[in-house]
Parts: structure tokens; C-alpha cells; sequence
């Protein structure tokens, strides 16, 4: 029925999803008129939760030595190619850099909530039907708020920068897309009493999936705000993600007594403040080469000139881009069900028979 645990699954996992939503019961009048993101703000939800969970990544990857040793190819390709394929599109436009950001970045997201709806569908057997349909439930209630925002246009709010969707406006189109929003909640709803009734009603699973369907639609279609935007998008996605490196990291690590700390439950703040460190320093130096938004936090980096030459932008770019664009990548990766927790490259039945 759990991952880890009752307390850690409920906390940690299903919580996270829910938060954003309590907080816009609680306090509308503060999220619904805040078209922008204040500096704290941005403190606690893109450095503390969506720039640390990038970095929770190097625990399960470049921090966990039988990784390495089984998948150090991979770790050292996977950035490389990334490192490149991000110069070419930005020697193409910047746009072109950030459009296919933005859609990596969605296609992730998307990815994660089907993710752990699998995990909880695999704790508790349920009909064919249920497992179908929950799947199609996930993609069609972060994809249609998606579509929605193509062809309704630009927002008061963005994925990473303006311009890095292609919009599409088409009012009918966009009514119709709604109206299919709206039957799915029914659909969703018949589901759910379905399997209620027949004793296979999986609470975890359905909370994750209802709490998705929920934060897409509010955030993207119903609202129109920056800070509701990207409260019901990053705490739903980075504090599951981070409790997720955690648990494995938990179950693996028992042979040194450094990484069995690190991963105990008070192993998991040291975890944290790594992960922040790095996102301090990521985001310290795009605000003082590039965006310079909140000098008043990187202080401590006044040396740093902004980046003005074009060719490089192509270079620095891409490079600072690239933790967040290696996490994307190799996230395909590293939750493959395998032989082994650290043996990413071979299928579990071929790696069986060797």
C-alpha cells in the first residue's frame, strides 16, 4: 500500500500534492491578486523545492558509488550530450533553446505524476480497466491544461521565459478543450465509486491523481496568476521527488556508515542543504550574469559582470542550463525497474539471466 511507510508516504508524498490547494482555500486573496512571485517567495518554492530537487538527483546518480561503477558511461554521455545539443539551439535562437526546454520540462513533469501513480498501482492489484484508464486520467489532465494554454495564449505567468511556448490561439478550440476538462472530472468521479464499491479503490493512487487533475487545471486554465502558478506546480513535483531519492537512498545504502546516515531521517535535512547550496550557486550566478532580479540575495557574487557577448551566451547558457537539462534526461533512467537499484542500462530480464 506504501513505498516506504504510512507516515512517510502520507506526509511526503501525498501531502506535498496538496498543499498548494489548502494554501489557496486558506489565503485566496494573497495567491489570487499576486500576479508576480515576491523575493521570498521565489525563496522557498523555485531555490528551496524546484532548483533543490534538480540537485536531489545527484544522490541517486553522481553521489551513490555503485552507480558510478555500474552506469559511469552513462553519467559522463548524458551531459555531454545534453551540453550539446543545448550550444546547438542556442547557436539556432535563444528561443528555439527555450522552447525546447519548456517542453522537456513539461514532458518530465507530466512523466512524474504517471510515475507515482504506477508506484501505487503496483502496491495494490486492481482490474486491467482501473490501470488503463488511471494512465489515460494522467495524461489527458496535464496535457489538455497544456493544450488549453496553447491556444488561449499567453498568461500572466510562464514555464521558464516569454515566448518559450508556441501559441496557437483559437477561442472554439479552447472551449472545447474545457468542456472535454470538465467531462473527464465526471469521468474521474465514476471511477472512483466504482472501484470503491468493488473493494479496490486504491486511496494513494486516487489522491495523487485527483490532487494532479486539480493543481493542472487550477494553475493553468482556471487562475491566471504567477505565484498560484508555480505553488500548485513545484510543491506537488519537487517535494515527492526529493522524498523519493531519499527512499531509495534509505533501502540501498546499508554498506557505509557515511550514506546510511545521510539517508536516516535526520540524514534528510544534510540532503536538503546540499541540494539548496547548489541551487544557491546556480541561481546566484544567472542572476548576475543574466537575469538580475534579486540582487539583494547574491550579495555575495557582486564580482560577476553581466554576460553581454552573443557567442558566450551560446556557451554559459547552456552550461548553467545543464544540471536542470541532465536531471530531465537521466531521470528517464534511473527509475527503470531493475535487478538492481543502481543498474540502469540492461532490461531486469536480461540483466537476470547473466
Amino acid at each position: 500500500m506504501w513505498i516506504h511507510s504510512k507516515k512517510i508516504d502520507r506526509y511526503f508524498i501525498l501531502f506535498p500534492h496538496w498543499i498548494g490547494l489548502i494554501l489557496l482555500v486558506l489565503f485566496p486573496s494573497y495567491f489570487l491578486n499576486a500576479q508576480q512571485t515576491s523575493t521570498l517567495d521565489w525563496l522557498v518554492l523555485i531555490l528551496c523545492i524546484d532548483v533543490a530537487h534538480v540537485y536531489s538527483t545527484l544522490f541517486r546518480t553522481y553521489f551513490h558509488p555503485e552507480a558510478r561503477h555500474l552506469n559511469g558511461k552513462l553519467l559522463i554521455l548524458i551531459p555531454l550530450l545534453c551540453f550539446f545539443a543545448a550550444v546547438l539551439a542556442m547557436e539556432i535562437s535563444t528561443t528555439v533553446f527555450w522552447s525546447l526546454l519548456a517542453y522537456l520540462a513539461v514532458f518530465h513533469f507530466i512523466r512524474q505524476q504517471y510515475g507515482f501513480v504506477n508506484m501505487y498501482q503496483r502496491l495494490q492489484k486492481a482490474p486491467a480497466w482501473v490501470v488503463k484508464t488511471d494512465t489515460w486520467f494522467v495524461y489527458l489532465f496535464t496535457g489538455i491544461p497544456i493544450l488549453i494554454w496553447h491556444v488561449e495564449g499567453p498568461k500572466n505567468f510562464v514555464w521558464f521565459t516569454e515566448h518559450d511556448f508556441l501559441f496557437f490561439p483559437h477561442a472554439t478550440v479552447a472551449i472545447g478543450l474545457k468542456t472535454l476538462l470538465a467531462v473527464l472530472f465526471l469521468l474521474l468521479g465514476i471511477s472512483f465509486f466504482v472501484q470503491w464499491k468493488n473493494a479496490y479503490f486504491n486511496r494513494p493512487k486516487n489522491l495523487i491523481i485527483l490532487a494532479t487533475a486539480l493543481n493542472w487545471s487550477i494553475g493553468i486554465v482556471y487562475l491566471n496568476g504567477d505565484l498560484a502558478f508555480t505553488m500548485l506546480n513545484v510543491i506537488a513535483h519537487g517535494i515527492p521527488y526529493m522524498t523519493l531519492i531519499w527512499i531509495q537512498g534509505n533501502k540501498s545504502h546499508t554498506n557505509s556508515k557515511l550514506l546510511r546516515w545521510v539517508f536516516s531521517n535526520q540524514g534528510a535535512i544534510a540532503i536538503l542543504l546540499v541540494c539548496i547550496f547548489f541551487g544557491l550557486i546556480e541561481e546566484g550566478i544567472w542572476d548576475r550574469l543574466f537575469w538580475q532580479e534579486h540582487a539583494t540575495l547574491f550579495g555575495f557574487l557582486d564580482f560577476m559582470q553581466p554576460v553581454e557577448s552573443a557567442w558566450l551566451k551560446n556557451i554559459v547558457i547552456p552550461l548553467l542550463a545543464l544540471p536542470q537539462i541532465t536531471h530531465y534526461v537521466i531521470d528517464g533512467f534511473i527509475w527503470r525497474k531493475r535487478d538492481s537499484d543502481a543498474r540502469w542500462k540492461e532490461p531486469q530480464s536480461k540483466a537476470k539471466k547473466e
